[in-house]
């Protein structure tokens, strides 16, 4: 696994979210149905200070990683507003490896390392991982298995990432 400084992504994406949005608040961002790059940057600013409020018992290396994933996505977005965005650092994108497992529970998902065979998978580059975070369609996507599968893990993942 490639090691990531994560306060350095942090820094790097933050900037690049502030440089989208002095290029003009009132873009529709294309991924927020109904969100201007204004409303996207106040809700970056809002989960950092939520995060920094609120911090259960995760490490500090969560925490880090979880805000820089939080910002590329809405560097992403900001830069979407204007036709352009830019890459996602692949190694910011995989948490855990090169490969990783997501089980559907009761209640929700679990993510771990995973190599075992599953019921469907998904495949795909950096920014195509996105679709995650709710973004774009899953159709880039290499997909096997159980086609019914690979949705709901988007629709879980979109609702845990909020």
């Amino acid at each position: 696994m490639t090691a990531i400084d994560y306060l350095a992504a942090l820094r790097d994406d933050g900037t690049a979210l502030a440089v989208a949005a002095g290029q003009g608040l009132d873009a529709a961002v294309p991924a927020c149905d109904g969100w201007t790059v204004a409303d996207l940057v106040l809700h970056t600013g809002t989960v950092h200070r939520h995060k920094l409020a609120h911090r259960p018992d995760q490490t500090a290396g969560f925490w880090r990683r979880r805000m820089a994933q939080e910002t590329v996505v809405h560097r992403v977005d900001a830069e979407s507003a204007r036709g352009r965005a830019g890459p996602v650092p692949a190694a910011l994108a995989a948490e855990t490896g090169d490969r990783w497992q997501v089980r559907l529970l009761p209640t929700g998902i679990e993510v771990g390392p995973g190599q075992a065979t599953a019921d469907a998978s998904a495949a795909g580059g950096a920014a195509d991982l996105l679709w995650l975070w709710g973004r774009g369609p899953a159709d880039p996507l290499g997909r096997t298995g159980d086609p019914a599968l690979v949705p709901r893990v988007r629709e879980l993942a979109a609702e845990a990432t909020q």
